[in-house]
């Protein structure tokens, strides 16, 4: 009998014990419980935070491409214009170049009243009194008896010209 409630003890220990460690266990598993819960709607918290900064960097990214776009459309109007403002002086540099190359036809041929009236048509759609002042005086120079010329007059009508034409270059 002695051993019986030896045995008997030893069981009520071990069983003690064993209930001891399942109520260890049930508190453990209880508190992570809530652990799990708490981590899952922090998770759910940090996933919105994410979303909502990967929305503001996306809004950033947007309005920085705006801006950029903006000022690309601000730097073609600007080159438009400077496209367009060259191709008028263009235009504008054209007669004075026809001038010059009459001039240069006139001397390169033997000296004709044809090759004058051209330099004269070439000159007056150039609507620049100077320059039809010193070409008047240029042509005023020109001798078709001994086939002579004033080279200084003819030099600055040219030199006139290419100035007009480097006024309207950029």
């Amino acid at each position: 009998m002695q051993q019986l409630n030896k045995i008997f003890l030893v069981v009520i220990v071990v069983a003690l014990g064993a209930l001891g460690t399942a109520i260890y266990f049930f508190v453990q598993y209880s508190g992570s419980q809530a652990q799990v819960t708490q981590l899952i709607g922090e998770n759910t918290r940090v996933e919105t935070e994410l979303a909502l900064l990967k929305a503001t960097d996306f809004v950033k990214d947007n309005e920085f491409l705006r801006l950029k776009l903006q000022n690309t459309e601000q730097d073609l109007t600007g080159a438009q214009s400077r496209v367009k403002t060259l191709e008028t002086n263009l235009n504008k540099i054209k007669p004075f170049i026809d001038a010059i190359s009459a001039i240069e036809r006139f001397f390169s041929a033997p000296f004709t009243q044809k090759g004058l009236a051209d330099i004269d048509t070439k000159i007056n759609v150039l609507q620049d009194t100077d320059a039809l002042y010193r070409w008047l005086t240029a042509r005023n120079t020109v001798d078709f008896a001994n086939n002579g010329w004033g080279p200084h007059d003819f030099f600055q009508i040219v030199f006139l010209l290419n100035s007009r034409i480097k006024n309207l270059l950029p």
